[in-house]
């Protein structure tokens, strides 16, 4: 097996400029969401496979968003899932960057453009992984399928969601493709949830040259948000075996962000405390007339583990506190994974992929959560498989902001750490954990 690692691992070093070539390749193809379109990717996917003998299946439950598999049987026990998606954010001001969005252009040691390090890097990298495991017969590892979802950037609804639904998830184990890693690199073991949050204010209309009356909605919202947004302040109760995962979440995000101040400090606390983003405010029909309606929409990420309902129920106390009975709170209701995820520092896959990360690049990573949410929340959830992520994608990579890029030595970093997670795996690197736990930092450095 060592001797067989090796050779793959050498053989990745080389494919820089293929992968580098793909990813560009990718990125040339949009797949902005909204409206989310993913056929044309799909075509390209599809041909690229079946050109090198490697099986598809093309999934469209909802028109225009098909997502693919692509299968490499293996001769080793069990089924190991790479899991990744293929839509996009959108741009916003072209004026912004410093590139075309969507040309791909190959600059030095990266590529740049939309969805090069949120994910289309990554699914590069499992593009190259999919096609030597392929060449060699994958005469060691586990059956891999590979995933290529759509929707992921709007919640996976149309995506891993309805395939997790309809049971074409069905594997030992997923490795989840999605996120990224700075020079240390780090496996995922779960991600945020979110707590969507609406405050609506009612008034009475009225011409606004006449304001006497004061029952202007939009003031009303106003009176109430500052109430609404110390949900902050709440510290959130994590299970025991998370707390040390959480803090270093927040810690390696504020390192890897450059952040400083006040902002480094909210990037520490980000997973011991609820985030609380005001995203959207509409109300008013017209600039003459005092407004009868207005709404406030918060974006609230809690960390897996905690108890949505106890944030829930602090809101509503929160909002009833401001005194206005006209402002209530609508909080959208606990769906499966609406809370995140998260599997056990100490469950085998876990320890799987950190050896995984080990044999690949000499560094035994720390165990991380993410701030956002990704295809994990399906397979954990709804699939009932043990999720663990591993990015591609390049930290300072600019994921959903202008001139986003992903480095050529991450995606060979990435490629390296997939072929390995699929060659060494069994069933057994599935199993339920032992316990009790090991701690996720013992060890951590050069190995």
């Amino acid at each position: 097996m060592t001797e067989a690692l090796d050779d793959v691992l050498a053989r990745l070093d080389e494919r820089g400029d293929e992968l580098a070539a793909l990813a560009s390749r990718l990125v040339r193809i949009p797949t902005v969401n909204p409206p989310g379109a993913t056929r044309d990717l799909v075509a390209a996917l599809d041909e690229h496979f079946r050109a090198r003998g490697i099986p598809t299946a093309v999934h469209e439950p909802v028109a225009s968003k098909p997502s693919l598999c692509a299968t490499v049987p293996g001769r080793g026990e069990g089924k190991l899932i790479w899991l990744g998606h293929i839509d996009v954010v959108p741009p916003g001001k072209e004026e912004a960057w410093e590139r075309d969005p969507f040309s791909g252009e190959i600059a030095g040691d990266r590529v740049y453009g939309r969805g090069t390090t949120d994910m289309k890097g990554g699914d590069a990298a499992a593009m190259v992984v999919a096609g030597l495991l392929h060449e060699m017969g994958n005469r060691l590892g586990p059956t891999v399928e590979f995933w290529f979802t759509c929707d992921e950037e709007v919640g996976g609804t149309d995506g891993a969601r309805k395939l997790a639904e309809a049971g074409l998830f069905a594997a030992d184990a997923c490795i989840i493709g999605d996120g990224w890693t700075g020079a240390t690199p780090t496996v995922d073991i779960g991600c945020k949830g979110g707590m969507g949050t609406t405050l609506r204010a009612r008034g009475r209309a009225g011409h606004a040259s006449r304001p006497m009356a004061k029952d202007n909605a939009i003031d009303k919202l106003l009176a109430v948000i500052p109430h609404a947004r110390r949900i902050g302040e709440v510290r959130l109760e994590l299970p025991e075996d998370l707390y040390e995962v959480a803090r270093f979440s927040g810690d390696d995000l504020a390192e890897n962000s450059g952040l400083e101040g006040a902002d480094a400090e909210m990037a520490r606390n980000l997973f011991l405390y609820p985030s609380v983003a005001l995203t959207m405010i509409n109300g008013g029909v017209k600039t003459n007339v005092i407004p009868d309606e207005a709404t406030a929409n918060f974006d609230i990420r809690l960390t897996p583990g905690s108890d949505r309902e106890k944030v829930r129920e602090r809101m509503l106390a929160l909002v009833a506190e401001a005194g206005l009975p006209d402002v209530t709170a609508e909080i959208r209701p606990s769906l499966a994974g609406s809370a995140g995820y998260y599997e056990p520092p100490g469950h085998p896959f876990v320890l799987h992929m950190r050896d995984a990360v080990r044999r690949a690049t000499g560094i035994m990573p720390a165990l991380r959560l993410l701030s956002g949410g990704t295809d994990g929340i399906s397979t954990h959830h709804i699939s009932r498989i043990p999720s663990v992520g591993f990015g591609a994608g390049s930290a300072g990579g600019g994921a959903h902001a202008p001139n986003e890029f992903v480095k050529i030595a991450d995606l060979v970093r990435a490629a390296k750490v997939y072929a390995t997670a699929a060659l060494t795996f069994t069933r057994t690197s599935a199993r339920e954990p032992p316990t009790p736990n090991p701690s996720p930092f013992k060890g951590r450095g050069t190995g």
